[in-house]
């Protein structure tokens, strides 16, 4: 009786061992595939600590647009604080300022979100700031191996989960608050895959967040989630949830010229955040009808101004402008406005950055216009959107 079923069981005992050794290879793979597209992220990235001007940075440029979270501590002590940029859209380009002391040892991890919401965490940056060394040059050793961090979904840590709020056809208000100070990535799309991330304005954690994400279209289906990390590099993701924007309401409507697509261009602006017009934050944005798209100016607020040249010299008598902001900062709330022959139209006051605001001044004909920040937050101020009004 034994011996008969002894073929038996080894059979079974093997096919035990065949799917043991399969599952492990699959996880060793999966592993290995996740620690490369991490290796490969940070690999391609160009990673800088250095000191200038009585202040340590981080400058971080990366191979695609990523937001990412800095965590640093005493080299001996556990991680204890998280910064980040101060923009709400992500970047190539990241300059971040670190609160570090002269004449110590600290540790430092990055996490990047990519726009489909993976997670990109570094090896750790042992940092020396002793600047008898090498000022431009702080990375005095690296530990570890970067890594794609796979994280489930979690509402222990959200004090408030996620909500959609101040629903519009062509915007969305995302709030929600964590138990302790956290910064965060919020990630939409039209599937789960996502493809667009932003986060609330501000380089500090903090425990209420509100994320506006602009440029949706209407009467469509939208997918959402958001993933948190707190001081200690602790991230938690909420579940994904789904919302439809409603059908906009018709409006008057003024034909734009200052488009992109009509043979509008920008013959000259004051900066552009990354030194780049067509780049992240550079001032074609103002003119590709995208509100979801901005100009940064490279923080220099009251400073800042823009000029639009038109295909052609027409019969102009109003414009559009939506301010960008930084929630503290970056918001413009006074503008005068110039033809490129230097005709003054007026100086115009923005009550907000929540929308897009509408002018208008006596009819004249121009190619050009200019646009002069007078008053305003201070720091990188821009526009998400400039229009101009009129027939060619």
């Amino acid at each position: 009786m034994i011996k008969r079923n002894l073929p038996k069981k080894i059979k079974i005992l093997s096919i035990i061992m065949t799917l043991l050794i399969t599952t492990f290879l699959l996880i060793y793979l999966s592993s290995s595939l996740f620690a490369n597209q991490a290796a490969e992220f940070y690999k391609a990235s160009n990673v800088r600590f250095y000191h200038e001007n009585e202040k340590f940075y981080l400058k971080l440029d990366t191979p695609v647009e990523v937001l990412c979270a800095v965590n640093f501590a005493r080299s001996k002590e556990n991680y204890n604080n998280v910064t980040a940029m101060d923009m709400v859209a992500p970047v190539v380009n990241h300059l971040v300022e670190l609160d570090f002391e002269p004449e110590q040892k600290y540790k430092v991890l990055l996490t990047a979100f990519t726009e489909d919401h993976e997670i990109y965490r570094s090896q750790e940056y042992i940092l020396n700031t002793n600047l008898s060394d090498n000022e431009n040059y702080l990375i005095a050793a690296k530990k570890g191996k970067a890594r794609k961090i796979n994280l489930e979904t979690s509402a222990l840590d959200f004090n408030k989960n996620p909500e959609i709020t101040n629903l519009t056809g062509s915007g969305v208000k995302i709030k929600f608050s964590s138990n302790e100070p956290t910064l965060s990535s919020t990630a939409i799309g039209s599937t789960n895959n996502f493809g667009r991330i932003a986060r609330a304005p501000g380089s500090n954690p903090s425990e209420n967040h509100q994320v506006t994400i602009l440029g949706l279209q209407s009467e469509s289906k939208y997918f959402t989630e958001t993933i948190t990390i707190d001081k200690a590099g602790k991230l938690i993701r909420s579940k994904i949830m789904t919302f439809r924007t409603p059908q906009i309401e018709a409006e008057n409507v003024r034909e734009n010229q200052a488009l992109l697509e009509k043979g509008a261009e920008i013959t000259a602006v004051s900066s552009n955040f990354g030194n780049d017009i067509s780049g992240s934050f550079g001032a074609l944005n103002t003119i590709d009808g995208d509100p979801g798209t901005e100009w940064s100016s490279q923080g220099e607020g009251d400073e800042a101004w823009i000029e639009i040249k038109l295909k052609e010299k027409m019969k102009i008598n109003g414009f559009g402008f939506w301010s960008r902001t930084m929630g503290d900062t970056g918001e413009i709330r006074v503008l005068k406005v110039l033809t490129g022959d230097g005709e003054n139209l007026g100086t115009f006051t923005i009550p907000d950055a929540e929308k897009l605001y509408n002018f208008s001044f006596p009819s004249t004909t121009a190619e050009k216009l200019r646009f002069e920040v007078v008053e305003s937050t201070g720091g990188n101020t821009g526009a998400r959107t400039i229009r101009i009004y009129g027939e060619n």
